[in-house]
């Protein structure tokens, strides 16, 4: 939950996305998924459930202007890494 109670931050398994508390989608920070075999085949269906973990983690800091989360990247084909990501908590971008 955000200082002032305005949202909640969710890490996903594909995904990690703050949510109002009327439930809407505030933003999106999209990462490669948790499924533990490299390069494997999505549908395109949004709800596909891959196998392995189901998320990372997340929190925001102290004074809510950012929010840390556990995500997947992959800077080079096959090279799957776990990273820890810092993001702006109003927009969900990486600060530059």
């Amino acid at each position: 939950m955000s200082p002032d109670g305005t949202f909640e931050v969710f890490s996903g398994q594909r995904a990690v996305r703050a949510m109002g508390t009327d439930g809407k989608t505030l933003w999106e920070y999209r990462h490669n998924c948790w499924g533990p075999e490299p390069d494997h085949p999505h549908t395109g269906d949004e709800q596909e459930v891959c196998r392995g973990p189901a998320h990372g983690s997340s929190r925001n800091s102290d004074d809510g202007r950012l929010m840390w989360a556990h995500a997947v990247a992959e800077p080079e084909p096959g090279d799957r890494q776990e990273r820890r990501v810092a993001l702006d908590a109003r927009d969900g971008r990486e600060p530059g």
